[in-house]
């Protein structure tokens, strides 16, 4: 039986089976009306034949197995226990767990690989508007197929995780989005395994590829002895109020390019948000900000060195996020004399015997964007990365008189920089109501990824430098409410090692 705890100061990932249970899911921004019900989803759809149940793309003499596949309304409902018992049961059963009972589904996880690619797909699956879909495919699923394709892949050049239609496209956002599909380094969900290895996130850039990212020209992403995994979350984001829809039919698709000759191994750098009490209380450890236009900041301390390669990206929720820099050194707004302090409008003596008037606070003090602006500017010399301002980061829609907003990854741009072992760097991250203004806590992730590459690239105790996700996070961070004209700094607690 696999038990979630949940309250404050207990950490959300307590398991109680071999495979474990991760903490990390819980509802994101909707898609959708709030107050707008679920359509009621069809009788299951009869079992196809196993040469209909391959997608066009895929060899119909290519071995396959069944798995299974959940459907529920939110990421609160994800059946996690009965996930984990089908995944047990169709390893010597395939035909265990009934089509459509308790949510359970079931479909094929088939593969392809050359020596320059590897490639698995897992489907078809099947949605109605609202409904989210959660698969995850474990090593011993896996290594039932005659060859892993996750098992083979070391030298990647090019990593893709999506949800393609019948002939291998991958779907566009809207109508299906991606909310994560994560590729885990190390034991299923376990203390110690890396959910990051890589992934794909809901604002990630969609290319005529599907949604890839690649690593920079002349590099490669090693995993040395550990197992991958794969966990995958979907929603079928049609808006509720479609007339008549159908079911979404998609297959799950994750493939790595490889190198084609040995080459220069990279490492990977991922600077976390800052971890709170509120994170504890959230099962996918988000951290709250108000619809108030807000500037938060965090320094975090690079426990081993190295240098950042571009490009860069970032995975966090636009319906709040408006820009993030990030700075060499310990930084604070009144670095660069930007802080609440010097929004203190001041008397101002026009003339002799004439009465005072408050002199106008600058606009960097009421709106976020020109403090951005500001710290961008007078940070310069400081600055390593910056959001693309001109890159749009959502993309919205009307359906009659409603609209829909759906995130878009905008751009990252940094500069190359080396990071010494001890240094110092800070993030500012922005935010105000893009949309959904009417959450007075919306729940937020901002995380900065990097290529890194160690000092010593080929020395062998360098090694788990380039197979590892290095991660940094923060112990303190600020907040200023630029509405309410207050700023603290408040403490942060270390993140949990299963990140």
């Amino acid at each position: 039986m696999l038990c979630f705890v949940l309250g404050a100061g207990i950490l959300l990932y307590a398991l109680k089976t071999e495979h474990g249970v991760p903490s990390f899911f819980r509802l994101k921004s909707s898609q959708r009306p709030v107050d707008a019900a679920y359509p009621a989803r069809p009788p299951p759809l009869p079992a196809l034949p196993p040469t209909l149940s391959l997608p066009a793309f895929a060899d119909p003499s290519a071995p396959r197995i069944a798995a299974p596949y959940g459907v529920h309304d939110a990421v609160e409902s994800t059946p996690f226990e009965k996930l984990d018992e089908c995944i047990r049961l169709m390893q010597s059963t395939p035909d265990a767990c009934q089509e459509g009972v308790d949510g359970m589904h079931r479909a094929f996880v088939t593969s392809a690989s050359s020596p320059s690619k590897h490639t698995l797909w897992f489907g078809p699956i099947s949605t109605m508007p609202g409904e989210w879909i959660s698969a995850w495919l474990p090593q011993q699923i896996l290594d039932s197929l005659p060859t892993n394709p996750l098992a083979q892949a070391e030298g990647v050049l090019e990593f893709t995780a999506d949800g393609v239609d019948e002939t291998g496209v991958s779907l566009t956002f809207p109508p299906l989005h991606v909310h994560h599909i994560h590729v885990v380094r190390g034991t299923l969900f376990a203390a110690g395994s890396q959910q990051h290895y890589m992934e794909t996130h809901g604002d990630y850039r969609r290319t005529e590829r599907g949604y890839t990212t690649a690593t920079p020209a002349g590099f490669c992403r090693v995993r040395g002895a550990e197992p991958l995994n794969v966990f995958a979350q979907f929603v079928d984001s049609r808006p509720s109020s479609s007339v008549a829809p159908s079911p979404l039919r998609f297959w799950l698709r994750v493939r790595f390019v490889l190198a084609p000759t040995p080459c220069t191994p990279i490492g990977k750098l991922l600077i976390w948000y800052p971890y709170t009490a509120a994170c504890e209380r959230d099962m996918l450890a988000r951290y709250p900000v108000s619809p108030s236009p807000t500037l938060m900041w965090w320094t975090v301390t690079m426990a081993s060195g190295g240098r950042i390669v571009p490009p860069a990206w970032l995975h966090s929720h636009r319906a709040r996020l408006t820009g993030v820099l990030l700075l060499r050194g310990e930084q604070h707004p009144d670095s660069f004399g930007l802080g609440i302090a010097n929004c203190t409008r001041a008397p101002t003596m026009l003339q002799a015997g004439v009465k005072t008037m408050q002199q106008a606070a600058p606009r960097w003090c009421e709106d976020v964007s020109a403090l951005r602006a500001a710290l961008m500017a007078r940070a310069a010399d400081e600055l390593i990365c910056h959001d693309n301002a001109s890159t749009p980061m959502f993309f919205s829609e009307r359906d009659g008189a409603q609209s829909y907003y759906y995130d878009r990854q905008g751009e990252l741009l940094c500069a190359p920089h080396h990071f010494a072992a001890g240094e110092r760097a800070t993030v500012f991250a922005f935010t105000d109501a893009v949309w959904d203004a009417h959450m007075t806590q919306f729940p937020m992730h901002t995380i900065l990824f990097m290529h890194l590459l160690p000092p010593e690239p080929f020395a062998p105790i360098r090694r788990d430098a380039f197979e590892r996700v290095t991660t940094v996070s923060p112990l303190s961070y600020g907040v200023w409410d630029l509405s309410a004209g207050t700023s603290e700094l408040r403490p942060a607690l270390p993140f949990p090692e299963m990140a």
